[in-house]
């Protein structure tokens, strides 16, 4: 009797020890630099939003955060690399929709599940974008593109099959009557190119990358997406006005996780991410080109994330999307 109560002893104390540490090591983080993930080029509009976040988040940590552009497959590879790194805090994505949901919903050769292999922690912004149209084909409003389909071929272009880009302009495009051939890229960089140099006619974008073209005369904005119109496109119209309100392709911005990271860990770095988006940098930020500050916290998130999968998941089985994914 006497014996077993000490091996019942020596385990218990066992796992004390083994939970201590663990526990401390929560409560310390982070004690390094933390990575911070980006799974798209340098350039795009999340890579810009980490750009400002990032020093923001860093003074809130009491550490460095250091950005990681890990991009393709539109933005699959760094949101894999992320959901397979150690689960200790030190490794952080900053995805979006397309990244973490749109991969998801279309069964993409490469996706990672955002609600069992990545543990989401904030949102911090969310992100509409416009339809552009290549004004020396002639269009400069959407009444100019249902005249230019009927008269000659229509191409447009997106970031990648799948992407907010690609599912958007095609939603909006039936909504219109309108017929069109899409051409994915691997990543906004060669679209902008070809849209600018006239070889696809149709776009979207986000202000961002877009912006300084349309001043320039170069790019016609013809919608935004979501629920009202940009302040710094007064005269467009957004696509609530035009009746286009499910699903919604509203791209988020935000923070997870490896799964099994401590909850601990999640908390602090969440806290700190509701903190650092009240600086006047990442403020100002979410003030202009489409962006709109958003924080989310870990259980909206999650809803968010699963709200979406559902609603994109429906998309990509309808006529509308198969019929375009086979063309």
């Amino acid at each position: 009797m006497r014996r077993r109560s000490l091996l019942l002893g020596l385990a218990a104390g066992l796992a004390a020890a083994a939970w201590v540490p663990a526990a401390g090591a929560a409560e310390g983080w982070p004690q390094r630099p933390v990575k911070l993930v980006v799974p798209f080029p340098a350039g795009g509009n999340v890579d810009a939003y980490a750009r400002v976040f990032a020093p923001a988040l860093a003074r809130r940590l009491g550490q460095s955060v250091v950005i990681e552009n890990k991009a393709g497959a539109t933005g699959a590879i760094g949101v894999e690399s992320v959901a397979r790194s150690e689960p200790d805090g030190y490794t952080v994505l900053l995805g979006n929709v397309t990244s973490v949901v749109g991969t998801v919903a279309l069964n993409a050769p490469l996706h990672t599940d955002p609600l069992t292999q990545l543990m989401p922690v904030c949102t911090m912004v969310d992100n509409e974008v416009v339809l552009f149209a290549d004004p020396s084909a002639g269009i400069r409003s959407l009444d100019d593109l249902k005249a230019k389909a009927r008269s000659a071929p229509v191409s447009f272009g997106s970031s990648g099959s799948g992407s907010i880009s690609h599912l958007a302009t095609l939603q909006l495009l039936d909504h219109i009557g309108v017929l069109a051939m899409h051409v994915p890229y691997k990543g906004n960089g060669q679209f902008l190119v070809d849209l600018l140099a006239g070889h696809i006619q149709l776009g979207m974008l986000d202000l961002t990358n877009a912006g300084q073209y349309v001043a320039a005369g170069k790019l016609a904005p013809l919608a935004v997406t979501g629920s009202s119109r940009f302040p710094e496109l007064p005269d467009v119209p957004a696509t609530s006005e035009l009746g286009i309100t499910r699903p919604s392709f509203s791209a988020w911005i935000g923070l997870l996780l490896p799964a099994g990271t401590s909850p601990a860990i999640a908390a602090r770095l969440e806290q700190a991410a509701r903190e650092a988006i009240a600086d006047a940098d990442v403020r100002a930020f979410a003030g202009k080109n489409g962006n709109k500050e958003a924080f989310r916290d870990t259980a909206a998130a999650r809803e968010l994330i699963a709200q979406g999968l559902a609603d994109w998941g429906a998309f990509a089985s309808s006529d509308l999307f198969t019929k375009s994914a086979s063309k």
